[in-house]
């Protein structure tokens, strides 16, 4: 079966399915949360030093030149933050849907915020590789639950035909 046919065909997906989405979310949301808790104690209290690293051995690896930098904030608010936001969104919606089936705004709604996470993930990797020359390992975990999210939610769109007519037309 190729992967085309896999797209076209209607399935049902099971619970434990939706059950992924909550995990990864609320894992996301449990980093983003550790990550909020260790910037905003750094800045209010200057002689707090953050050692959230676990990988600092490594000479790529360096949380605080990432979690510091001038990137580390987004109008005026922490990364981290948007990051409990966002995580905390996609749990709600992760957990509305295993509560009562598809909801087709939902589902819709899923696959733009996970489509948005995961680009900015992105271009939050190219920030740590080429910019910063550093990378943090809670920010490499964070892209990683972004990108499962992003495979679980499309593959969630796609199960349903209507979904699809909705939005590509199709």
């Amino acid at each position: 079966m190729n992967l085309l046919n896999f797209f076209r065909k209607k399935r049902e997906l099971p619970n434990w399915f939706l059950v992924l989405g909550v995990v990864f979310s609320f894992l996301g949301l449990i980093n983003a949360a550790y990550l909020s808790y260790e910037h905003l104690s750094y800045k209010f209290n200057n002689s707090h030093h953050m050692e959230i690293c676990f990988f600092d051995d490594f000479a790529v690896i360096d949380c605080n030149l990432v979690t510091t930098s001038e990137y580390s904030v987004m109008l005026g608010v922490p990364l981290a933050v948007w990051g409990v936001v966002y995580y905390l969104l996609i749990f709600i919606f992760f957990i509305l849907l295993v509560n009562y089936g598809y909801l087709k705004r939902i589902v819709i709604l899923l696959l733009l915020f996970s489509l948005f996470g995961f680009l900015f993930s992105f271009w939050l990797l190219f920030v740590q590789l080429y910019l910063l020359h550093a990378m943090c390992s809670f920010c490499i975990f964070s892209l990683f639950m972004s990108i499962g999210l992003f495979i679980l939610d499309i593959v969630l769109f796609f199960t349903k035909k209507e979904f699809k007519q909705d939005l590509l037309g199709i």
